[in-house]
């Protein structure tokens, strides 16, 4: 691939005026890396007269990577250098979008300057004026500004960070919290991806998610990527954060929430904020698996969240199964804005053509060429899980032939030889609780299995422990859940000869049962996560068995106290007669006081919890509770726990004994209360106050003692801080202590209340100018507010007395004043408008946008005005992609226009308009619920008949791949085939690839092969005609690595293999011109 070169570094120099002769002299010094081309420099003498120099000193230094303060006790002096440029340069510095280096011109104190910290140059920290040859300390400073712009030309940036650089941990503590992703990609036989499986091209990631993923981390910095079990979440991740890295020179950090401590989650947020720099990424995964600790970070982010670290949430999609306090916060929640779906479905053949690819590079007459497998065969065995899709690839490596022939039995085989002959009778016991995530107690592990075979599996490091609170040291496999199911599976194969549904429900029964029996302290985990994964059979006989009954009571006197009230809630489900029994029996053994005093101990969401499930089983018995806690020893940790979990163990009270519930909240000092009350929870806190009965008098006392600029400052900062989230704050505190309410509008920059106000909704805007009004807030204030919104500019566009200007004209007054807007449109009246819309012919966009400014009952009767020949017509004038976003919500009070439409103008559009309308259409109304694929198939019947080929000829190749992506898995093979003709034009074939980006070309490959199925795939076979006409050079050296990659494949795979070398070639020579 080829390399441009780096462009310039731009260098900024700060100094004083009366420091120009040293300004000038390095100057001089720098010539050879200016000359090289290395560096390209500015200052305040290249101002043009007459220019605003303000603007560009501004302009220069926010748009340096290098910045120059030459210090002296003039520069020292100058108000402009010190509280303007050196400030401003201090701050990119800190971001990590500059580099500072302070240069000592002559003496002066400057202990204690902002640039302190900073390595400053000459060496030794001395004075250029006090060398005894000024060209040596001058060629002292060039020498060491040469080294810092070799670092930038390298990406090394952090290099000079005045942060720690160790961003896996905090500073000054030994421990790391997370891996580098260097050392998370380091090999190994049981991860994927390492950096072998980059360097072999092995990954693959659809072009679409990779984009989605980027831009949602850059827009919210913290993002969710969920999916079901073994949908490549976790490898999209790591090869999204890969190529930060070495593209964009982050930094990037790696944790696996399975192995997470209690209470970690405040120090991962604590660790974010210390390293909060730009370029810095922090991958949590397995998230599911530890929810307390990521709800806990999620807390912490919410309320101030870092202001440029970015953070990627790994988890496994939300099942809803784990038993969660009433009110409970989630970080599915937290992420609701921030959230993408990765599915196995979009992934799977991408992955086995990159390993066909692999392998029959190796060894060309070993294995089949990837097309020669049956696709729907390969798509059963591959598409629904890709853990056990690589467990068939690396059975394909040993057999060879064709992929889509590999039986599970050799699966199975290959398993066998590799794991299961050498560990007959530790590992398949291991296996049976490693498929569910349950890890193995010290116990069991060193009682109950073969010792030598343990020691082999940690010496070979199949097998780690780690210590748990509350359990001691539990096990784990190092193996993916889906990886040890299928090894489970492998050793019924080996042991039976066969694998049936039963042997596989009886083994995984044996298994579990023989664990429980040895009474584990962590018993309980083995019921959460079966509940987890829906198990409900296996769940159901466990626990009916009466013998795992009495090994579970034998842990309630001296076990988790959580684990026991856990185990009868669930118990109580299926058999409460025997769970009431058993917790009667745990009550007699420990008695009520003991087990308020153990209850007492744990955090709030846990009592809370607990509470919660022991009313479920009993509900006299959890009155006799919440009346035993010492109420007094809650309010001891509150300030340790967050205000949430408060307020949750507050409502299960309430449930519970009301009484209680309202004593502890009374009990809580409101000096208290106040070091937790933010702008992100207020709200939560004050309604569930006032939900709670809190005294009025002390719930006004309370607001009333709000620190307002301090939450202003907060609100600000916060990642989802929106205009209703404003409005709420300023609504509840109008409610309680008005003074309070209006000094919140009062201190708010009203340049910030605008910014959030034009990201919102128009009735929001009203609300906050009425809540003004209300408050007494100055008419100017609330004029100044409307200004910033720019509605006089709205309205001097809409005076031009067209559609679009009275649309514009009721969208300012929507924004200044709905009942203004209300008047307007009553004096319209639903039919007159109906009528100016036909007068003036207005489109489908029109009539939508008139929807968006009108109330629900107008907007009913306005569109009813229209008959089925009105919306045809306006259908006719308007374009096809506006139809569809049209029709897509409201098809079916419509159909019989769109059905005129259809029979009288549907296929003039299609002669007439592009292939991106074309293709805007069918995308919509295929989406239309129920009759959408009726739709295309009509629609593409009437299109098939259509000569498209001059729209090919002159388009970009993307919009037709797109419009045969959206017909193809809908219309008729026929149809399809009519679509397909205009690649059998040669002259057509040929214009069109001319007009394209290589990435249109790639996608048409691809689309065209999932539809050719043609004995002698002439229509595959008319591309490559096409693409033996055409020099692809010069896109191919501005194409991305991606997109290079992805075309050479297509091109290989379903083109020809010969071509697809000849451009590989190429692009080889490119790279060796560097």
């Amino acid at each position: 691939m080829m390399q441009i070169p780096a462009k310039p570094i731009q260098v900024f120099y700060s100094y004083a005026h009366k420091d120009e002769i040293f300004r000038r002299e390095l100057e001089k010094h720098l010539s050879n890396l200016r000359q090289q081309g290395f560096i390209q420099e500015w200052h305040d003498r290249m101002i043009v007269a007459g220019t605003d120099w303000a603007f560009d000193i501004d302009t220069h230094l926010n748009s340096s990577s290098l910045i120059l303060l030459l210090i002296s006790p003039d520069f020292m002096e100058s108000d402009y250098c010190l509280s303007i440029e050196m400030t401003r340069a201090m701050e990119l510095h800190k971001a990590g979008e500059a580099y500072v280096i302070p240069i000592l011109l002559r003496p002066v104190d400057w202990e204690g300057a902002p640039f302190a910290r900073l390595q400053v140059l000459p060496s030794g920290a001395r004075p250029i004026t006090i060398w005894e040859d000024l060209d040596q300390a001058f060629l002292n400073v060039s020498r060491g500004i040469r080294q810092v712009i070799e670092q930038l030309r390298s990406g090394d940036f952090a290099r000079f960070a005045d942060v720690s650089q160790d961003i896996t941990r905090l500073p000054g503590e030994q421990t790391s919290d997370f891996i580098s992703l260097e050392n998370y990609l380091k090999p190994s036989r049981l991860r994927f991806p390492t950096e072998d499986d980059f360097e072999h091209d092995l990954i693959y990631v659809p072009e679409k998610q990779r984009i989605e993923l980027l831009h949602m981390l850059h827009e919210k910095r913290r993002v969710l990527l969920t999916g079901s079990q073994a949908a490549g979440k976790t490898v999209l991740a790591i090869a999204l954060a890969k190529q930060l890295q070495e593209q964009n020179t982050y930094k990037v950090a790696y944790k696996d929430a399975e192995k997470a401590r209690e209470g970690e989650g405040r120090r991962w947020y604590q660790l974010m904020r210390t390293h909060d720099r730009k370029g810095v990424l922090y991958l949590i995964d397995n998230c599911h698996l530890a929810p307390e600790e990521v709800n806990e970070f999620c807390q912490q982010w919410e309320e101030q969240p870092p202001e440029y670290t970015q953070c990627l949430l790994i988890s496994r999609a939300h099942a809803g199964e784990e038993e969660e306090a009433w009110g409970t916060y989630h970080y599915f929640e937290a992420c609701g804005d921030a959230t993408i779906e990765t599915r196995s479905e979009e992934v799977y053949r991408g992955m086995l053509e990159k390993y066909a690819i692999y392998y029959q590079r190796q060894h060309p007459d070993r294995y089949a060429s990837f097309t020669e497998n049956e696709a729907k065969l390969l798509k059963k065995q591959h598409a629904h899980n890709l853990v056990l899709s690589k467990s068939r690839l690396e059975a394909w490596s040993e057999l060879g032939g064709r992929l889509s022939e590999v039986k599970q039995e050799a699966v199975y085989t290959v398993m066998i030889k590799r794991y299961c002959a050498r560990w007959k009778e530790a590992l398949p016991k291991l296996c049976a609780l490693r498929q569910y995530e349950i890890r193995a107690h010290n116990f069991f592990v060193e009682s109950h299995l073969s010792r030598q075979e343990v020691q082999q599996l940690q010496e070979e490091r199949l097998l780690m422990g780690a210590t748990a609170q509350n359990y001691g040291m539990l096990y784990d496999l190092a193996f993916h859940p889906e990886e040890a199911r299928e090894l489970f599976e492998a050793y019924i194969y080996y042991r039976y000869g066969r694998v049936t549904g039963k042997h596989l429900r009886n083994s995984t029964l044996e298994a579990l049962r023989a664990y429980l029996e040895t009474s584990p302290l962590n018993y309980m985990e083995v019921y959460i996560r079966l509940a987890q994964q829906k198990q409900k059979r296996m769940l159901e006989r466990l626990l009916k068995d009466a013998h795992l009954q009495e090994c579970a009571a034998r842990q309630f006197e001296t076990g988790n106290l959580i684990d026991a009230i856990s185990y009868l809630f669930r118990l109580a489900k299926i058999d409460s007669v025997r769970a009431h029994a058993l917790l009667s029996r745990l009550i007699e053994d420990i008695g009520i006081r003991d087990l308020c005093s153990r209850i007492i101990e744990y955090p709030f969401q846990e009592i809370a919890l607990l509470l919660q499930n022991l009313q479920q089983i009993d509900d006299e018995v959890a009155r006799q509770a919440v009346t035993g806690l010492k109420l007094e020893q809650c309010i001891k940790h509150i300030e340790e726990q967050n205000i949430q979990s408060f307020f949750q163990l507050v409502q299960v009270l309430n449930t519970i004994l009301p009484v209680q519930g309202r004593a502890l909240l009374l009990s809580v000092p409101i000096k208290t209360l106040l070091t937790h009350i933010t702008a992100s929870n207020f709200h939560f806190v004050i309604e569930q106050l006032r939900g709670s009965e809190y005294p009025p008098a002390q719930l006004k006392q309370l607001v009333e003692l709000l620190q307002v600029d301090t939450l202003i400052e907060q609100y600000e900062h916060m990642q989802r801080a929106h205009l209703a989230h404003f409005y709420r704050m300023v609504h509840l505190c109008k409610g309680i202590a008005p003074a309070q309410a209006k000094m919140l509008l009062e201190r708010i920059p009203l340049e910030l209340l605008a910014q959030r106000a034009s990201a919102s909704n128009l009735n929001l805007v009203w609300q906050i100018v009425d809540i003004m009004r209300e408050l007494a807030l100055p008419q100017t204030y609330r004029e100044h507010f409307i200004e910033l919104l720019g509605i006089e500019w709205l309205i001097q566009k809409a005076e031009k007395e067209n559609l679009q200007h009275l649309y514009w004209i009721l969208h300012s007054f929507q924004r200044v004043s709905p009942a203004m807007r209300n008047k307007l449109l009553e004096a319209l009246s639903p039919a007159g408008l109906a009528t100016l819309c036909l007068a003036k012919e207005a489109s489908i966009g029109m009539v939508g946008q008139f929807n968006k400014v009108s109330n629900k009952l107008f907007r009913q009767q306005f569109l009813g005005q229209f008959t089925p020949e009105d919306m045809a017509t306006i259908f006719n004038r308007s374009s096809l992609g506006a139809i569809g976003s049209f029709l897509k919500p409201r098809y079916f009070y419509f159909r019989w226009s769109y059905q005129l439409f259809h029979d009288r103008f549907l296929k003039d559009h299609f002669q007439t308009e592009s292939l991106e309308e074309i293709g805007k259409f069918l995308a919509r109304i295929k989406q239309i619920s129920e009759v959408g694929e009726d739709l295309v198939y009509n629609a593409v019947s009437l299109l098939a008949e259509v000569d498209l080929v001059e729209r090919v000829a002159s388009t970009d190749l993307k919009q037709f791949a797109l419009l045969l992506y959206n017909s193809s898995d809908v219309a008729h093979k026929t149809y399809l085939f009519q679509l397909l003709d205009p690649l059998l034009h040669p002259d057509a074939m040929h214009a069109a690839l001319q007009k394209s980006e290589l990435s249109g070309i790639q996608m048409l490959i691809h689309n065209v092969a999932s539809i050719d199925s043609t004995p002698d795939r002439r229509y595959l076979q008319a591309i490559q005609g096409g693409l033996r006409t055409v020099d692809l050079r010069e896109r191919i050296i501005h194409a991305d690595l991606v997109t290079k990659t992805t075309f050479l494949t297509n091109v290989a795979t379903h083109i020809d293999a010969g071509l697809a070398q000849e451009y590989r070639q190429f692009i080889d020579s490119l790279e060796c011109t560097i």
